[in-house]
Order: structure tokens, then sequence, then C-alpha cells
């Protein structure tokens, strides 16, 4: 590694990475609550301390599944994932989550890391940035504000806005 080298902070899931650009010197650090044998297979280190707590990841998922069950919910994975995040305020309580002393801790511990010109990979499990907080725990290393779901994530043509359906709907006269 050359003394030179910035460190930098990036992310992707577990299936991510085999396509990822990571280099033998790059720290992967898995992000997950639970342990998972692929996981292990696929990190350096996995860091539960980092990962949702408990309590959070039971409330998305009930959320989450209750949201894909009910008929007024798109039917896409996505939306119910959406309305899960914003449901149990997946955000707010993970960033007040990592302001707790441990996850502070293993914090000061990677942006060491990246001050010493490490890149490091968080991985866990979504696919879908917008709805993980693999991104807003790589921002909170950095020390940025990170985007809500809603700057990154675009909802399907049937959920954009109903008024410009309203307005290119001609009432079913003939011109």
């Amino acid at each position: 590694m050359s003394a030179d080298r910035e460190g930098e902070i990036r992310t992707t899931y577990v299936g991510g990475l085999a396509s990822a650009d990571v280099a033998d010197e790059d720290l992967v650090l898995g992000v997950v609550r639970y342990e998972y044998d692929f996981l292990d297979r696929s990190v350096d280190r996995n860091v539960p301390a980092l990962a949702p707590p408990e309590e959070l990841l039971d409330a998305y998922n009930a959320v989450r599944e209750a949201a894909a069950k009910d008929e007024s919910v798109p039917d896409t994975d996505d939306e119910a994932r959406r309305v899960a995040w914003d449901g149990v305020s997946f955000r707010e309580r993970y960033l007040n989550y990592l302001d707790r002393a441990g996850p502070q801790e293993v914090l000061e511990t990677l942006r060491d890391r990246l001050d010493n010109g490490r890149v490091v990979w968080l991985v866990c499990l979504e696919a879908n940035e917008a709805f993980c907080h693999r991104r807003l725990l790589a921002a909170r290393v950095v020390d940025e504000e990170p985007a809500h779901f809603s700057e990154i994530y675009e909802p399907p043509e049937s959920e954009q806005d109903p008024q410009v359906a309203l307005d290119d709907f001609d009432g079913g006269e003939s011109a």
C-alpha cells in the first residue's frame, strides 16, 4: 500500500462484493446484527455493534411484512421497504443508536483506519441502498449528514404524482 493512498469508505451488499473493486489491502467489514456463514466467508470480520439494534430490525421487519400484505401498498418489495423505513423511523432511530458510547468507539476506530489511508468496505445483506443502514453508517463515519432515502429512491411509475396522470386525462371526449 502506498503511503500517500487516501482512505475511503465504500459500501455494498454481500451479493455485490463479487463485482466490487476490492483490493487485497482493503478492510471488508460486515455490519450485520446476526452471524451467517456466507457472510463470514465474504468479509474480513463482522461488526454487529454497527448493525441496527435487534428491536429496530424486528420492528422494521414486522412493518415490512404487513406492508407487503396490504393491498393499498403497491406490490413491490421496495415499496414495502419504504413503508417500513418511514413507519418505524428507521433513519432517526439508527442514527440515535450510533450516538451511543459503544458504536462511537467503533466509529473512531474506523476513522483511524481511514486516516491511515485504508479503504474500508461496509457490507450488509440489503441490496437497495435507499433502505439500508450502511449508507447512514458510511456518512456517519466521515461526519457527513446522511441523505434521506427520498433523495436516492425513485418510486415505480405507478407511484409518481397522480395529478400528472389526471392532467393528461381528457375525460373520454373525442377531439
